[in-house]
């Protein structure tokens, strides 16, 4: 009786191990989400969109851009295939003039691209400008990690897309204890979404807001 104990143990054990396995390989990340184009002065189109839910666990390195022009056969020019960093929007210059352009974008990590973005259309014209100033929607995923004893690495995804003007920077909060929310930094004055918080008190409680 001992013996078939230990022998459905074992069968039990073998049947998990390939579920455990296949969530140590990193996979392409999925679609980068809410893309959007502004056609904001008849040679100038803006592209913002948002990071995917899911990065395939491995970070997003950057972003690939195409397009293509209803009627012509060649389809799709790729306006910055390698964008070299995370931000999320671009802003397409020198477009022509009286032009449809249809847009997609996918997001690149280590293991590969993802699969493009939903598409979205923009139509230059002599009357194309600017949106409306909007402010920023809320950003999204906040977390606060304790790196140190003494150091909290915040980190954050870039809000939804509204159809305002890029998002430049944000601004961070904190509350220690019990205590009321101050400003942290009043301006990154970057459009990175981390920030490592250093010199704390160790034992102490940290809690974190960040506006775009």
């Amino acid at each position: 009786m001992r013996l078939e104990r230990k022998i459905v143990i074992f069968v039990a054990i073998l049947s998990i191990i390939p579920f455990f396995v296949s969530e140590v390989y990193a996979s392409p990340p999925d679609p980068p989400e809410n893309l959007t184009a502004d056609d904001v002065s008849p040679t100038q189109i803006d592209l913002q969109w948002t990071e995917p839910d899911n990065d395939g666990g491995s970070a997003i390195l950057a972003y690939k851009i195409e397009y293509y022009i209803p009627g012509q056969e060649i389809c799709c020019n790729i306006l910055e295939p390698d964008t070299q960093n995370t931000d999320t929007y671009y802003s397409h210059t020198n477009a022509d003039t009286d032009t449809t352009y249809i847009y997609q974008v996918s997001a690149i990590n280590l293991d590969g691209t993802s699969q493009p973005s939903s598409q979205q259309v923009a139509t230059t014209s002599g009357t194309s400008e600017p949106p409306e100033d909007i402010p920023p929607n809320p950003i999204s995923g906040l977390t606060a990690v304790d790196l140190s004893p003494t150091d909290v690495l915040v980190s954050w995804k870039s809000p939804t897309v509204n159809n305002g003007p890029f998002v430049t920077s944000y601004k961070i909060e904190r509350k220690v204890g019990s205590g009321s929310f101050t400003t942290l930094v009043a301006d990154t004055g970057s459009t990175d979404k981390t920030y490592t918080n250093s010199g704390l008190t160790t034992g102490t409680t940290y809690t974190y807001k960040v506006y775009a």
